[in-house]
């Protein structure tokens, strides 16, 4: 059995996981289903009634369907809001930096051009380096 240390150790772990902002835009869900099953989980253990039992029962079920409808959702409309804010992050840096460095470097590698460069121009720095034919 589960005692409460065990559960706040678990549940501080996943706060220490979750520090710096929302992951993502269905992690406040995913908080509500934690904190939703266990109250569900300590009622059933001790058989307050069995009403509040079903309430919360159903809280989880919608909290399930919402999870799900807003999952297909951010799939179809905007699937970069389902990445993690410290990509989303990443991601608008690098994409500010390719913009500032457009037109200065045909071959710098960049996430927009990463597709386009095949070959990339190497100096030699020294005829020894070629071989003799």
């Amino acid at each position: 059995m589960i005692n409460m240390e065990e559960i706040v150790k678990i549940l501080s772990e996943h706060n220490a996981k979750m520090s710096g902002g929302k992951k993502n835009v269905l992690s406040p869900l995913i908080w509500a289903f934690s904190v939703v099953l266990m109250a569900l989980l300590v009622s059933a253990h001790l058989r307050i009634g069995t009403t509040i039992v079903y309430v919360l029962i159903g809280v989880l079920c919608l909290i399930v369907v919402a999870f799900t409808v807003g999952f297909f959702y951010f799939m179809i409309k905007d699937p970069e809001r389902l990445q993690s804010e410290k990509y989303r992050i990443e991601k608008k840096r690098l994409d500010i930096e390719a913009r500032k460095d457009k037109g200065n470097d045909k071959n710098k590698l960049t996430t927009s051009n990463v597709g386009e460069l095949a070959v990339v121009d190497v100096e030699v720095l020294d005829d020894s380096a070629v071989p003799s034919k």
